[in-house]
């Protein structure tokens, strides 16, 4: 068995909140809050700068020069999906743009770049695949049962393209072509970084929806 397929497994419980939460049910019956939807919108336009810095560290650490041109570049696309945001997503639903993180925003980017920073290559490879995998399974599963006229068809076809499938294989290879071998203490390290991750993506999305900020805002 592929590594990653143990890893999924192992997250198994967790990803399964992640399908069954209320957000991705209510986004893929097209009646989500629509104030849920604008703070998800708002935290993730931050969270994908975050994203894209921790991308960069991950490419200088990279083992070669093809890799490294790789994350180089997802990291340039991210900068530039952020934009992309900012100026129709932003529009469209009349969000306003903040650099505040909230908590869960706060969380789960300072995992990625203090994982990226301080662990090997693989650790922090590891610990930005769900953001890829988790992401775009939870996207099929959304768009699946996504109803006609659906409001929010625009973001949720964003993490079904075929420009996202090929980047989750991607990185799901890299992952398999440097977990060969592993003893058994590694692998417990990345099984454990991955669940982490897998864990704060849900609590990204339980926070949008619950509008779960700091105590001060109220």
């Amino acid at each position: 068995m592929l590594t990653t397929d143990i890893l999924w497994q192992n997250a198994s419980h967790i990803i399964a909140k992640h399908f069954n939460h209320p957000f991705s049910k209510s986004l893929a019956a097209g009646n989500l809050p629509l104030e849920a939807f604008k703070f998800y919108l708002q935290q993730d336009a931050i969270y994908i700068k975050q994203y894209a810095k921790a991308m960069t560290l991950l490419s200088q650490k990279a083992p070669n020069a093809e890799i490294s041109d790789v994350f180089a570049k997802l990291a340039l696309e991210s900068y530039e999906l952020e934009h992309i945001f900012q100026k129709d997503l932003f529009l469209k639903y009349n969000i306003e743009a903040t650099e505040f993180m909230q908590p869960a925003c706060l969380a789960y980017s300072s995992f990625l770049i203090s994982t990226i920073s301080t662990e090997k290559f693989l650790h922090g490879l590891t610990s930005l695949l769900p953001c890829f995998w988790l992401y775009l399974e939870n996207g099929k599963n959304i768009a699946k049962h996504s109803v006609s006229g659906n409001p929010y068809q625009s973001w949720i076809d964003t993490y079904v393209s075929e420009d996202f499938i090929a980047q989750t294989n991607l990185v799901k290879r890299y992952v398999n072509d440097f977990s060969i071998d592993l003893s058994q203490t590694e692998f417990s390290k990345i099984s454990q970084i991955f669940n982490y991750s897998c864990s704060l993506d849900y609590q990204f999305m339980d926070h949008a929806y619950y509008l779960k900020r700091w105590p001060n805002e109220g």
